[in-house]
Order: structure tokens, then C-alpha cells, then sequence
């Protein structure tokens, strides 16, 4: 099993001194941040579609095995809440697709208020019409739709059930295709400003998913795991806590960057 373990974003002014060493231009930060994780999600496409250029640009600061996941427009999910959201979808694709083989999954995160009876059919449609060849992961946030209908269509269609540790529902660890998407999400009790230390322990959330990751191993080829700064106050932090827990090597940033001291 391949794990990948990043963050949900890297555009934090908050990590400078904490992370990206003193001095880091705001331009620099995916650069140098590529250098010491090998995975990020894209969680700005949720506002909308970003330029074909500023795409291009992502790609090319980046080592080649570097790797994204992209989350869909919230046009999609949230305005259109999945009816005729096709064409949107595609006009999405369209442009985070110029990240070729670097971009490993699309996570359609769907509103909490989105139930199973409303959602089912446009969901199973929407994934239906949308282009393969890419990987594609589903984070619903309604208990409703934890039920075998939506664990089947999934599996049918190839596509992920995201595990993830979220206020609004109890995911179950299900396995619907060979790539799980490992979200540490958290809520909005801590504030951006905030950002950049470790300000709750979440270690018994994190041992639960990395333990269920691993006892699923034998049925999972690829793991994208990321958290938000939302969850502990600093999402690179997180990242080595699920690493530690999952008896990985933890990632010490200050020597992949040169930094003399982390604060």
C-alpha cells in the first residue's frame, strides 16, 4: 500500500517561522512545501474554478512525483446540490486536468444538509457522467447515506467513500474502491489567526483511523491522507502524528529546509 500524507492547502501565512522558514515568499510556499511533503489538496478549487495558467503553474514548481488531490467546485455540491451539475463538473476537470499524472483523486464533498433521499440519484448520475481515467472520492457529511445502496453504487462506479473525522457525521471505514482518502477535518473552533501551533490533542481520532487503515491494508493499493489546520491548529503537525501512529518515519521540515530552529 502506497500512503501519501499532506495537508489541505499550503497558502498559510500563519506557518511562516512555524514551517516555511523565516523570509518564505507567499509564491514560494508551494515550492517549498513540495520538498517536504509529497501529497496537498487543492481545498481553493472549492471556491471555484482556478485559472488554466495558475494550474500550470502548481505543476511546474513541483518535483514530477509530487502529487494533488483537487476538491470540486462547490457550484457542484453546495449551489446545484448534484442536479444537472454535470457540465459544471466537466468545466472543472477541464482545467485541474492540466495536472496530469499528478493529480491523484477529485473530492466531491457534499453538504451536510444533503441527505441520501435527496442526493442518491444525482449523485449516481453525476459520477456516471464523469470522465475516467481519473480517481474520484466522495466525503458525504449526512449520516443517511451510510446505508448499502451507496456503498454499492460506489463500488460499481470505482469511486472512493472518503474516511473522514468530521463534526457533522460518523463515517464509516468502508472500502469502496483500492484508494482511500484520509481527510482530518475538524471544526471552526479554532480560528485562522490561530494557525501554526498544535492547540487540542486529537490523538485518540487519528490512532482510530491510522489503526483502521492499516487493518485494511490488504485491501487498499493507494492512501491519501491530509489533514486541515482546522483539526489541531497546524496540519503538518497532524501529518505526523498519523504518521507516528501508523509506525512511519515523522517528517522533520526543519532540515528539509534549512531551517535552524522550528519557532
Amino acid at each position: 500500500m502506497e500512503i501519501r500524507t499532506g495537508c489541505s492547502g499550503w497558502s498559510y501565512n500563519q506557518w511562516v517561522g512555524a514551517f516555511y522558514p523565516i523570509g518564505t515568499k507567499t509564491s514560494d510556499f508551494l515550492k517549498v512545501y513540495s520538498r517536504i511533503f509529497d501529497i496537498v489538496e487543492i481545498d481553493s478549487s472549492f471556491y471555484g474554478i482556478p485559472e488554466k495558467h495558475t494550474v500550470e503553474n502548481w505543476s511546474n514548481v513541483v518535483p514530477a512525483d509530487f502529487a494533488f488531490t483537487a476538491k470540486m467546485p462547490q457550484a457542484v455540491t453546495h449551489d446545484l446540490r448534484l442536479r444537472n451539475a454535470s457540465e459544471e463538473a466537466r468545466k472543472f476537470i477541464d482545467v485541474i486536468g492540466t495536472l496530469e499524472e499528478k493529480l491523484k483523486s477529485i473530492l466531491i464533498q457534499l453538504p451536510p444538509s444533503l441527505t441520501f433521499k435527496e442526493g442518491f440519484r444525482n449523485l449516481k448520475n453525476l459520477i456516471a457522467d464523469l470522465p475516467s481515467g481519473i480517481g474520484y472520492s466522495v466525503e458525504m457529511r449526512h449520516d443517511s447515506w451510510f446505508v448499502d445502496d451507496t456503498f454499492f453504487m460506489l463500488r460499481d462506479s470505482g469511486v472512493g467513500l472518503a474516511w473522514s473525522e468530521i463534526p457533522y457525521a460518523h463515517v464509516p471505514p468502508v472500502v469502496t474502491s483500492d484508494t482511500i482518502y484520509l481527510r482530518f477535518v475538524g471544526d471552526r473552533s479554532i480560528r485562522e489567526e490561530e494557525f501554526g501551533k498544535v492547540l487540542k490533542d486529537r490523538s485518540v481520532e487519528v490512532g482510530l483511523w491510522a489503526k483502521e487503515l492499516k487493518e485494511k491494508e490488504d485491501m487498499i493499493k493507494h492512501a491519501y491522507v491530509v489533514s486541515n489546520n482546522h483539526f489541531q491548529g497546524f496540519g503538518p503537525a497532524t501529518v505526523n502524528l498519523f504518521r507516528k501512529m501508523s509506525g512511519l518515519e515523522t517528517i522533520d521540515w526543519t532540515a528539509k529546509t534549512g531551517q535552524t530552529t522550528l519557532f
